[in-house]
């Protein structure tokens, strides 16, 4: 019988690698649970990227379904969002930064404001550099840096 929990080109257990270095590592599975957009030209996946800095986001296609990568490019931390058909979503989480976590309350924040599309966005760039994100009015910040 062959493991079927991930492992490292070595060989060693991607668990017990991050234990070892003192990261966590955590797998959650969700049924019924209905995932953030993935799509390239979705309002969500640019309003994830204002609230979600120095994280990086990828998706992986397969045949039955999709992948959902997160990378922080700060802290140690990843996740894998995986949909195979049906309504189960296994979500893997590793490393000090929460991502799945943080994507999911900013898809909630996002609904809350009644999701809003990317036209209702605007930046300011003030004289020192510093960009403002605001919604619907400069007075209305969502975002700076």
């Amino acid at each position: 019988m062959t493991s079927t929990r991930a492992r490292l080109p070595g060989g060693q257990l991607v668990g017990s690698y991050l234990a070892a270095a003192g990261l966590r590592y955590v797998t959650m599975v969700m049924k019924r649970v209905r995932p953030p957009p993935h799509t390239p030209w979705h309002p969500f996946t640019f309003i994830a990227g204002l609230r979600m800095r120095e994280a990086t986001y990828a998706v992986q296609e397969h045949e039955d379904g999709h992948t959902q990568w997160l990378y922080s490019r700060t802290a140690p931390g990843w996740t894998a969002a995986v949909r195979r058909g049906g309504d189960e979503i296994v979500v893997r989480q590793a490393g000090e930064r929460r991502l799945w976590d943080e994507l999911v309350e900013t898809y909630a924040w996002w609904k809350e404001l009644g999701e809003p599309a990317v036209d209702r966005f605007g930046l300011t760039v003030g004289p020192d550099g510093q960009h403002v994100v605001w919604l619907d009015e400069p007075g209305n910040i969502i975002a700076t840096r």
